[in-house]
């Protein structure tokens, strides 16, 4: 997945191999290797990388479609000129009453129609982790220092759950798809049937347990057999506040 990022912004620069490897002191066939997910890329590298090219690493490692780096603002991540740039970033300053007056007003003379208003209150949960608990691959999990924040809407599971992990992969569906916030409840007892936080060689999964394995309900995938340790049980599935 990188390899592609990194073909694609060096010829936005219109840059050749060469003239890369030259400005990050590595030679172009260390930086083909790149491109082509022949080599890894070391943290030292990726931090060059996310510099020269002004992205942040997460749009480098393809974990977000957002190319600008932490600390840029809104305006900044939008392909408009530098006098909207300026208008959205004083938008940005306005009270809220004011911000949502002037939409209403946008919406009506280019004729959008009314969204109703989402009253449900919004809270910050801060215990997701970064990585996700895939549904196909799988992910390290185990570095307990790794938690993100997120906002999500108002619900009795945020207080019940020790923690949440995203979904990555398609094996639980149609219950559970790419993407989703789960809240994750600590325990070594996930009954069978029940959907939980499962470490197998050192991966992390969303699965229902079986008799006999972990399973998948897409059966489109396979199951998970051979031993696993159980970190906890999946008691819902949180929702991404807008």
């Amino acid at each position: 997945m990188i390899g592609e990022i990194l073909r694609v912004l060096r010829d936005e620069k219109g840059l050749t191999l060469k003239q890369m490897g030259e400005i990050l002191g590595v030679s172009h066939m260390t930086y083909q290797r790149y491109e082509k997910n022949d080599t890894d890329v070391s943290t030292d590298m990726l931090v060059k990388l996310s510099d020269f090219y002004g992205v942040s690493a997460d749009y480098l490692l393809g974990r977000t479609e957002i190319k600008a780096m932490a600390g840029t603002s809104p305006a900044e991540q939008l392909d408009v000129t530098a006098a909207e740039q300026e208008i959205i970033r004083r938008y940005a300053e306005f009270p809220e009453d004011l911000r949502l007056l002037l939409l209403d007003t946008i919406r009506k003379l280019v004729g959008l129609p009314e969204v109703p208003e989402d009253t449900r209150p919004v809270i910050v949960f801060t215990r997701c982790h970064r990585m996700k608990a895939s549904a196909g691959m799988g992910f390290d999990l185990e570095n307990d220092d790794e938690w993100r924040d997120v906002r999500i809407y108002d619900c009795p599971e945020a207080y019940q759950a020790d923690f949440a992990v995203e979904v990555d992969g398609a094996s639980m569906e149609p219950d559970y798809h790419d993407g989703d916030i789960v809240f994750v409840k600590l325990s070594e007892d996930v009954p069978v049937g029940a959907v939980g936080l499962f470490i197998h060689d050192g991966k992390g999964y969303i699965k229902e347990r079986g008799e006999k394995c972990l399973i998948s309900r897409n059966p489109e995938y396979e199951n998970i057999c051979g031993e696993c340790r159980t970190v906890g049980a999946v008691i819902g599935k949180a929702e991404m506040a807008r």
